[in-house]
């Protein structure tokens, strides 16, 4: 009897180091995924609405610049995080369309000092590397509104495209998008609210049905994957309009590219 209880004693502690061995293996690698997750650099790639249909009136152009300086700001974290700018306009599925800056902030010093020589040095770092980040966001809003608007078609579905090259040229990467854009589609692809269009969404369930059609549309176009943007951690639109409550546009056209977005492997889509 005392050999039988001895040998289920044994059993049990063998069982038990198993399975908190198996457990916290599990748990090392969870932590460890976690790290390299958040050890990855950074890509946001920006998107800037360049056709005739954005208006440019002092409030919407500072309420761009407002938007884009505080993702800006939000962007870059560590040394070798990227922003790509493009602009939607005609033929926005262009390779040529990206403007790439790369986050390469001055190195704090490292060698020995004496502990008021390391308070001094550590108040010129904090000061040269303000200098340095409002530097970078300057230069790219710069370029992001500097170029004058385009007259032709407004072409929103091209940024897909442009977004799946990155991705794919980018794996290691953790990626973001973000377009300040009146979203309204102009092109041979699809008509969503032009001037004077007779194919103007009518309904949320008309642009649900739209977007269901568009979708593998969308796919055999430029040919990707069917989950192409999976990667993207986000997706930020900022409508640049002033009231956005008085125009239909604006309410029912998320629910056009929500459907795009999300069938097209994106979690998080936030419009403003």
């Amino acid at each position: 009897m005392k050999t039988s209880t001895f040998f289920s004693m044994n059993r049990l502690a063998l069982f038990l180091f198993i399975y908190f061995l198996f457990f916290g293996l599990a748990n090392t690698n969870h932590v460890i995924a976690q790290d390299k997750l958040s050890n990855k650099n950074t890509i946001t790639v920006v998107f800037i609405d360049k056709t005739s249909s954005v208006e440019t009136n002092s409030f919407i152009t500072a309420k761009n610049q407002s938007w884009l300086r505080r993702i800006l700001k939000q962007s870059f974290v560590v040394s070798g995080d990227k922003i790509i700018l493009s602009y939607i306009f005609q033929n926005t599925a262009s390779s040529s369309n990206k403007t790439v800056f790369t986050y390469l902030p001055p190195k704090e010093r490292t060698n020995r000092m004496s502990s008021s020589e390391a308070r001094v040095a550590k108040i010129k770092y904090k000061k040269r590397l303000r200098a340095y980040q409002n530097n970078f966001i300057d230069r790219i809003i710069t370029k992001a509104f500097s170029s004058q608007p385009s007259l032709s078609g407004t072409n929103v579905i091209g940024s897909f495209k442009i977004l799946s090259d990155i991705s794919i040229a980018n794996p290691n990467h953790k990626l973001k998008a973000v377009y300040i854009s009146d979203m309204q589609e102009c092109s041979s692809f699809q008509k969503l609210f032009c001037e004077n269009s007779t194919h103007s969404i009518k309904s949320f369930n008309h642009a649900l049905s739209l977007a269901k059609k568009d979708y593998p549309r969308l796919i055999q176009k430029f040919r990707l994957n069917k989950k192409c943007l999976q990667n993207y951690l986000e997706i930020i639109v900022v409508f640049p309009a002033q009231e956005l409550d008085t125009d239909p546009a604006f309410a029912i056209l998320p629910t056009y590219w929500s459907y795009l977005f999300s069938q097209c492997g994106v979690n998080e889509i936030n419009y403003h």
